[in-house]
Parts: structure tokens; C-alpha cells; sequence
């Protein structure tokens, strides 16, 4: 049995297939890297109902829009697209921010940061000299003395010159050039301490400082040859309580209406119901919605077509396994993709030509059978009735009736499944809603 498992032999080859082509691929991720993303262009699907809007998306100036949908329908991927076509064709310069529960309050302030490394590594990718000649310059008539862009010039270094000798295959010849070569003037450790300064310094920065150092950064990001700044602030909707990011929102209100600056912000549609009460600080929303039955096909396919040009989505699914694979994810394209994915592997295992129904329901069964082994009881008994009900508070009778469970209980269970991700939080006046994570709604809900 073992001499199977030390096999060599294509796994896949029963399907036609080299591999599983089925893998959540973060498009755009690296949006700096111009050769991924245009391979990652052969595996987009742009809603048609966007099609019109990403016209304007990436040269859209001194904006805010949001970007809002259910989770794994695709609005980091459509974010990182905005980012990679403003930083290639619109000379933008872009930086992309998480936010996590740990650092949700102080979000500007890790935008800043965010920002100082990349405009460090930016001068080191292109060897430019010129911004290391202005950011001293600027220290010394505007800013001498200020500990962060300090700091910023010691990680720079000692920007030295040296012959390099540039092979030209056109009339055969040689030509030497002074061509810049960025280098630290400190070892490891002392680079790591002062990025360390940089961070505990930018943490603690109150708003209107952080507005300041903005100022500053738009004028050197313009010396490195970008007209201005598109930030993606993401992972927003991954949030199990929202209320910290809308506080952090309004708080931030003057640096999001900064001049020379565009923010995207990826959020859930429960960010999008409070935009009102928070004021109006997004110009612009975009909903991503599922996917439809044709445009799940499409993306499964083109997924398909990376791998073998000659086969369509026909050609690895029967119609039925399609029609299970959309009725259990609801289009919802990271879920869909995954789904994809596991069951591909069951047909294969089994030496089947085509994946069928019963691959994709053995599959769900599979993840279904994961998420209740990690869970206790009552908490699968909670999560099945908020399933049914959207979101809920814990003294709803209906869901104290179905769950079988007391509110102070449903409380408790609610707290806990939120840290995990299995819950969002969500506070509206008095009340504490809660309801199931897009993520898992699909292995709760009764079919």
C-alpha cells in the first residue's frame, strides 16, 4: 500500500488534469509584480454590471469608495486589481493595509506605517537617487530634526554609485553607465531596531500628526515620479465587531478627505448599512454580488483553461455536480472554488473521468463533518438556529425555541464563536445582534 504513496504518478490523470486547478488564487495580491498579475488577468470575471464602473475605478482622484459584499465574493481580488491597474498604467503609487481586530483602532496610524515602508522599498526597486537627494533636502529646510522621516533617511542608507557595465544587443556594443545602487549602511540588527522605532513612534501618533506626515509623503511620492496615493484598506469584513472600525472612520475623517490621497475600504454589508449615521464619507459604493450559474462556470473554467487550453467545463463536470456545486454555495466565489477543489480531489482518488454529484456532496460532507468535530454541541446547536434567522439577539424567542438554549447560554456561545470567526457581532442602538459568518452560513443552512 505504501509503494502507492511514495508514487510519482499524476494523481489527476483519470480527469485529464495535471494538477488540481482549483486553488484560491489571491488575484492581483502582488500587484507591484506586472507578469503574475497578467497571467492573473486570464483567470479574471468582472461581473458585467461592473464593467462600466472599472473604467473609472483606477483614476478616480481624492475619492473614498467602499467596496461591499458577503463574504469571498471577490472584493479584495477586485481592490487588488484597482491598485495594480492605478500603479502600472495611471502612475499611482498604492499600498495596500489589513486591518485586524488587533489593530482596528489604530488603522490610519497603520496606513502611515505602511506607507514609510513602501516608499523606502519603491526607492530601493527602482535605485532611485534623486527622492534620497530631496527627502535630505526637505529635513533640512522644513523638518530637520523629525524622528520619523529621521529615521526613514538612516534605513535608506548610503546611496553609492557604481560602474556597471550595461550590454546593449543593438550594434553589438558596450556602454557603461553610473547606474545607482541603494545600499544599507547597517547590519540586520540595526536595521530591525530602527524599524521597530518607526513602528512604536507611528502607533502613538494622534490624527493630526498622522495628517501631517501625509502632507510630507504625497510631495516625495511625487519626486519618485507618481502623481498621488491610492490606499486599499482591507480585511475589513473580517471583523467580528464592527463598531471599533466606524469609530476608527470617523475619527479618521480628516485623512480619508486628504488632497493628493484615494481610499478603498473592503467592507461587509452590515459597514455598508452605518455609512449614513457615520456621515457621508464614501463617495463612491460598489456592491459585489454572487455570482451568477453562468459566471460560476466561467470562472471554474477559465480556472480549468490555465491548466489545458483544450478543455472546457464540460469536460471536468457533469451538469448535475455544477448544479450542487451553486445550490450549496449560493455563488459565493471563494466557497464555490474550494468546494471545487475538495471534491476534484475525491474524483481523482476514486480514478473517476468526470466529477460527479456524489464527489461534490462527499465534499461537503467532509467540511460539515470538520466544522462538528471542532464544535460542542450546543454551540452547533446555536449556529443551526441563527442559520435560519439572520441576525439575532440573544433574547429572541425563536431562537432561544429553536436552538433549545437559555439567552444567558446563547450569550456565552455567541461571545465565543465570535472570537473564532464563526460569528459577527454587530451593535444596533441597545442591541446586540449576531449572526453566522458568511463563511460558514452555507454548512448551517437547512436546504
Amino acid at each position: 500500500m505504501l509503494e502507492n504513496f511514495k508514487s510519482r504518478e499524476n494523481r489527476y490523470k483519470s480527469l485529464g488534469l495535471k494538477e488540481n486547478p482549483f486553488k484560491i488564487v489571491p488575484l492581483f495580491r502582488d500587484f507591484h509584480n506586472r507578469e503574475l498579475c497578467e497571467y492573473h488577468e486570464k483567470l479574471l470575471v468582472i461581473p458585467t454590471e461592473l464593467e462600466k464602473t472599472m473604467q473609472i475605478l483606477p483614476i478616480m482622484t481624492d475619492r473614498r469608495a467602499l467596496i461591499y459584499g458577503c463574504y469571498g465574493v471577490g472584493k479584495t481580488s477586485l481592490a487588488d486589481l484597482i491598485l495594480y491597474l492605478s500603479y502600472h498604467y495611471h502612475t499611482r503609487f498604492c499600498i495596500r493595509t489589513i486591518v485586524t481586530e488587533d489593530n482596528v483602532a489604530r488603522a490610519i496610524n497603520e496606513v502611515l506605517l505602511t506607507l514609510c515602508f513602501e516608499i523606502m522599498e519603491e526607492i530601493q526597486r527602482k535605485t532611485l537617487k534623486k527622492p534620497i537627494e530631496f527627502i535630505k533636502k526637505y529635513f533640512i529646510d522644513q523638518r530637520h530634526g523629525d524622528l520619523l522621516l529621521t529615521s526613514i533617511a538612516r534605513l535608506l542608507g548610503h546611496y553609492v554609485e557604481s560602474q556597471e557595465t550595461v550590454s546593449r544587443k543593438k550594434h553589438n556594443t558596450n556602454l557603461k553607465a553610473n547606474l545607482g545602487v541603494l545600499g544599507f549602511s547597517h547590519d540586520i540588527s540595526t536595521e530591525v531596531e530602527i524599524r521597530k522605532e518607526i513602528q512604536s513612534y507611528v502607533e502613538v501618533l494622534p490624527i493630526k500628526t498622522v495628517g501631517r506626515y501625509l502632507s510630507d509623503f504625497h510631495k516625495i511620492i511625487q519626486e519618485i515620479g507618481y502623481q498621488d496615493i491610492v490606499i486599499f484598506i482591507d480585511e475589513a469584513d473580517h471583523l467580528g465587531e464592527i463598531e471599533t472600525f466606524l469609530k476608527m472612520l470617523t475619527k479618521a475623517r480628516e485623512i480619508l478627505f486628504a488632497a493628493g490621497y484615494t481610499f478603498f475600504v473592503a467592507g461587509s454589508p452590515e459597514i455598508a448599512r452605518h455609512t449614513e449615521s457615520i456621515g457621508s464619507i464614501f463617495d463612491k459604493t460598489i456592491f459585489i454580488s454572487p455570482a451568477d450559474f453562468v459566471s460560476m462556470k466561467d470562472v471554474l473554467e477559465k480556472l480549468i483553461k490555465a491548466q489545458n487550453s483544450f478543455f472546457s467545463i464540460t469536460s471536468i463536470f457533469t451538469k448535475e455536480s455544477l448544479d450542487v456545486i451553486y445550490e450549496a454555495t449560493k455563488g459565493v466565489r471563494k466557497q464555490f472554488i474550494r468546494l471545487a477543489e475538495n471534491a476534484t480531489d475525491i474524483a481523482a482518488s476514486n480514478g473517476s473521468s468526470q466529477i460527479e454529484a456524489h464527489h461534490v456532496l462527499e465534499a461537503l460532507q467532509e467540511t460539515k463533518d470538520k466544522i462538528a468535530f471542532t464544535l460542542k454541541d450546543n454551540q452547533l446547536k446555536a449556529l443551526k438556529a441563527l442559520s435560519t434567522l439572520g441576525f439575532t439577539s440573544p433574547s429572541a424567542k425563536e431562537l432561544q425555541k429553536q436552538s433549545g438554549l437559555s439567552r444567558p447560554s446563547l450569550s456565552k456561545i455567541f461571545q465565543e464563536l465570535t472570537k473564532i470567526g464563526y460569528v459577527i457581532k454587530e451593535k444596533r442602538g441597545n442591541k446586540v445582534l449576531y449572526s453566522v459568518s458568511g463563511a460558514y452560513l452555507p454548512y448551517f443552512e437547512k436546504k
